[in-house]
């Protein structure tokens, strides 16, 4: 749980267990639509708990759906004036308005001015994941904002294995065109990553010293001149 003390807020989310550990999917898309949300979560709701969730909403073969959802306890949204939601934005109270800036829909509903990102934008974006998006709210509990997206299944040992081939392959090909056998220092602060790459130069009868590039004790290394260094 994360505590925002200057709004009094508490921020929760939650992953049902069902979800896949790794899916392949937009990043990018997705973390503006989250941005979004929840700054606007943030923004109209003065005190109390926003809570996201994860859940998986379907999945067929190697297709999967997940289903977001931030909730808030913000003043809520009157029935009459969710159907604003999913229109180009209006004013739903001008005294929220006032008081927060911006345009805003019980949970910041508007033009987005104060995250960058409006819901007509989100929904676009939702769209090009494949999803949609919905909201539900009541007068006095606060406002549940929705969305589906589209990823695909996938392994973290998969995507291990498809970055090991592409590392080995780099590596060896700079390394053949070394004739002779030399001296390597290899930076390199990933474990797994360092691992293999000494495995496949000393293979090639390479003398390899690995360093962490964030270690200081390493710099004195780093400014010496190898014959080749990673």
């Amino acid at each position: 749980m994360n505590v925002i003390p200057a709004y009094k807020l508490h921020v929760t989310h939650i992953v049902d267990e069902n979800v896949p550990d790794a899916l392949l999917g937009d990043t990018l898309r997705l973390r503006q639509i989250l941005f979004n949300l929840l700054g606007n979560a943030i923004k109209f709701t003065d005190a109390g708990v926003i809570r996201v969730r994860v859940q998986l909403e379907s999945q067929i073969g190697e297709s999967v759906v997940l289903h977001f959802s931030v909730a808030d306890s913000s003043c809520g949204i009157a029935p009459e004036k969710l159907q604003l939601v999913v229109e180009p934005f209006a004013q739903a109270d001008g005294s929220t308005t006032r008081k927060h800036g911006g345009t805003g829909l019980g949970t910041g509903l508007g033009t987005g001015l104060g995250t960058g990102l409006g819901l007509t934008i989100c929904a676009r974006l939702v769209e090009l994941m494949g999803g949609k998006i919905w909201v539900e709210s009541e007068i006095g509990h606060g406002s549940t904002f929705h969305f589906t997206s589209r990823f695909h299944t996938t392994s973290l040992q998969s995507t291990e294995e498809s970055s090991s081939a592409a590392m080995e392959a780099a590596v060896s090909g700079v390394a053949a065109r070394r004739s002779k056998p030399c001296s390597i220092l290899l930076a390199e602060d990933y474990p797994v990553n360092r691992k293999l790459v000494i495995l496949i130069l000393e293979r090639q009868g390479h003398s390899v010293t690995a360093v962490q590039k964030r270690s200081r004790s390493s710099w004195p290394l780093l400014s010496s001149a190898p014959l080749m260094s990673f």
